[in-house]
């Protein structure tokens, strides 16, 4: 059982090339639409017209709108260092091409 992990390993520092991928990553999705209009029983921000339950609604639908940005804005920065990472290493990479180029 020990054998096949030993020899595994033997393969994988023999080759320095497989040893590191640089994986790509996948920007974040964006939140579908836009931020939810104020009820129709508004006007221009004026609430006496709409019910307890329609201004609650309204209210429930911002919050969640708000936590979907949050959410997002928190993938995008995921998304900036992922890419980040994923660049540095392309560019080891290539160093590690010249150096075997040239036989260091």
């Amino acid at each position: 059982m020990l054998r096949p992990v030993v020899v595994a390993i033997a393969l994988f520092a023999a080759l320095p090339e497989a040893a590191a991928f640089c994986s790509s990553p996948s920007p974040p999705s964006k939140p579908w639409g836009g931020p939810p209009g104020p009820p129709h029983c508004s006007n221009y921000g004026d609430l006496s017209n709409c019910s307890q339950s329609a201004v609650d609604r309204y209210r429930s639908q911002i919050e969640e709108y708000i936590d979907d940005m949050q959410e997002y804005a928190d993938d995008a920065a995921d998304f900036a260092e992922d890419a980040y990472d994923y660049a540095k290493c392309r560019a080891d990479d290539a160093v590690d091409d010249w150096n075997r180029f040239i036989g260091r």
